[in-house]
């Protein structure tokens, strides 16, 4: 389990190696690697997107229409099955965590912590036990 002292410590590292608009690029770059361990939990549709952040983020290729199109086919996804409100199995959570790897440009100043979080709480109810 990765707990919220582990995250900050992360966060801060982060925080204080790259510039604010670099910051964002490296906390996606590490949720990708993680994201490996659900892969198995994920749909086609999540796979296929998780495969497009994976080559946004880690080899610099795919464009932002690409993330957003795969964002939305995931949102159209959990929408199909009833679950893009309230997160009802695994896979829906292995869903969610991949679409925290699909923005890519934070909404905010916030954006990029608040989905680390976020990210990190979905992986620890699928069970992971990895430390960052």
């Amino acid at each position: 389990m990765i707990n919220d002292e582990m995250i900050n410590q992360y966060i801060e590292q982060i925080n204080s190696k790259f510039p604010i608009k670099e910051q964002h690029r490296e906390f996606m770059r590490l949720l990708c690697h993680y994201l490996a361990s659900v892969n198995t939990l994920l749909p086609a549709v999540g796979q296929e997107s998780l495969e497009i952040a994976q080559s946004y983020w880690l080899q610099e290729g795919g464009t932002p229409e690409r993330m957003d199109a795969a964002r939305t086919q995931c949102w159209q996804y959990l929408d199909n099955k009833g679950s893009s409100i309230a997160i009802g199995d695994e896979v829906d959570t292995a869903m969610r965590a991949v679409l925290c790897v699909l923005y890519p440009v934070p909404a905010d100043e916030t954006f990029s912590v608040e989905t680390v979080r976020w990210f990190f709480q979905l992986l620890n109810r699928l069970g992971d036990d990895q430390s960052i």
